[in-house]
């Protein structure tokens, strides 16, 4: 899952929105979360944390 949040591929984006859609409720955030914004900060890559929280609201 992490793999593909970060990844730049439409394909994986694209999973990562299907999985949000219908597994949203079952989610580890506690795990992800904090991961996500490790990866942003070490990356330098503050688009990735940005991306995962529009989808956290996304209907």
């Amino acid at each position: 899952m992490l793999h593909k949040i970060i990844s730049e591929r439409q394909k994986d984006r694209d999973d990562v929105v299907g999985i949000f859609r219908h597994r949203r409720a079952s989610l580890d955030r506690e795990y992800l979360d904090p991961r996500i914004h490790e990866l942003a900060l070490v990356m330098e890559r503050p688009e990735i944390e940005d991306r995962y929280r529009r989808l956290l609201e996304e209907p």
